[in-house]
């Protein structure tokens, strides 16, 4: 047993031998210079984010792209009117057949005010627009708006309140609330 051990104590001294790398020790690591350079100090500056402008409240802000699906007709659009000086509420369901639910009460519209509440939609850019239409605090006084049109499976809501509502919404907004309404004479 002896024998055995002694040949393991030689083969491990023997291999050590012929490695010199094995035996050398690291050299020691150098100390970090105890100031940064200009170029750490450069890197280590966090990056500033991107300045977003918002529009002024009121204003739209045309879509960046020109919107893929501008040809494609809405599938249905919910609108709501709240408020005003009588606080009252009228609901409007729009869908594309000239189905028209205007308060619970069901009618049709032609495919021309189908037509044209579409080409609205799509002059004022609906699915890209950018912008504020309504204050962080609603007032009652005034008329606030709910838009959501569905397109194609895309879907977008829009709010908005009468005082900060440009004049290409209040277009829209007028149009559909004009729907189904009996023609005043002359």
């Amino acid at each position: 047993m002896r024998y055995g051990l002694s040949l393991i104590v030689m083969s491990i001294l023997l291999l050590t031998a012929c490695n010199p790398s094995a035996t050398q020790t690291p050299a020691p690591p150098t100390a970090a210079p105890s100031t940064p350079t200009p170029e750490v100090l450069e890197q280590a500056q966090p990056t500033p984010f991107a300045q977003v402008t918002l529009p002024p409240v009121g204003e739209i802000v045309a879509p960046a792209t020109e919107d893929p699906e501008a040809g494609l007709v809405f599938d249905l659009i919910t609108f709501t009117q709240t408020g005003g000086p009588n606080n009252t509420q009228l609901t409007i369901e729009l869908h594309s057949d000239g189905t028209l639910v205007r308060n619970g009460e069901t009618s049709t519209v032609s495919q021309e005010d189908i037509a044209a509440i579409d080409t609205m939609l799509d002059e004022v850019g609906f699915f890209g627009l950018q912008g504020v239409f309504a204050a962080p605090a609603p007032n009652p006084d005034v008329y606030s708006y709910t838009i959501t049109v569905e397109r194609g499976g895309a879907s977008r809501m829009l709010t908005a309140q009468d005082t900060y509502t440009p004049q290409e919404l209040k277009q829209l907004f007028a149009a559909i609330i004009n729907l189904g309404q009996p023609t005043q004479p002359g």
